[in-house]
């Protein structure tokens, strides 16, 4: 799986380079890139949970490619989709023994970000919003002890600063998502909500 999504990293990159570079005439209203930064999980459960149970919630990664459209001026429309490694557990404590449940140990997550440009020339300080759906991904199949994870839609609230260099520009970027549905597939448990806060450095030509 990780092999696959490098592949995939690899490929995008290559192809959006080669399209920008035999493109120069076109405004640049395209852009692609890369992201790759660190996340930490803020999973929550609104029901009181059993005895001897505890959330561990802590930090993670992700990496992710991404495309930049500029309809108009000062307005971008950003597609991304990312691989996550979270760290979001249920801890239940026992005198024999310790049991987890993970609760989106990786995933793929799809966002479209709406971005606002303040419009200075070297240094684009931003600000965006969108959707974000979050899908689970398993690198090794769950055994029949383990429960899997729910899908997750998320609204995504933002802060970055796009910093122009010679060669290309990076972005160091802000994300707080806010969930929305029930991550929860664990019959011992009753609901589950799952937020996330990422800090990404974004690279585009």
């Amino acid at each position: 799986m990780k092999k696959c999504f490098f592949i995939i990293v690899l490929s995008v990159l290559s192809c959006s380079i080669f399209a920008q570079s035999s493109n120069e005439t076109t405004n640049r209203k395209f852009n692609f890139g890369f992201s790759l930064g660190s996340n930490y999980s803020v999973l929550k459960s609104f029901h009181q949970l059993p005895d001897n149970h505890s959330i561990d919630n802590g930090f993670g990664m992700q990496l992710g490619v991404f495309m930049d459209y500029n309809p108009i001026r000062n307005w971008t429309i950003t597609p991304m989709v990312e691989m996550g490694f979270n760290h979001a557990n249920i801890i239940k404590n026992s005198e024999q023994d310790q049991i987890t449940y993970e609760v989106f140990p990786n995933s793929l997550d799809m966002m479209v970000h709406l971005q606002y440009n303040l419009g200075i020339e070297k240094a684009n300080p931003y600000l965006f919003v969108g959707p974000q759906f979050k899908v689970p991904l398993y690198l090794k199949e769950l055994t029949t002890l383990q429960y899997s994870t729910a899908p997750n839609f998320s609204i995504d609230f933002g802060v970055g600063v796009e910093i122009k260099l010679k060669y290309f520009t990076i972005a160091p970027e802000l994300r707080y998502s806010q969930g929305f549905s029930n991550v929860n597939n664990d019959p011992n448990y009753i609901s589950f909500q799952y937020n996330q806060v990422a800090f990404a450095l974004k690279f585009k030509s």
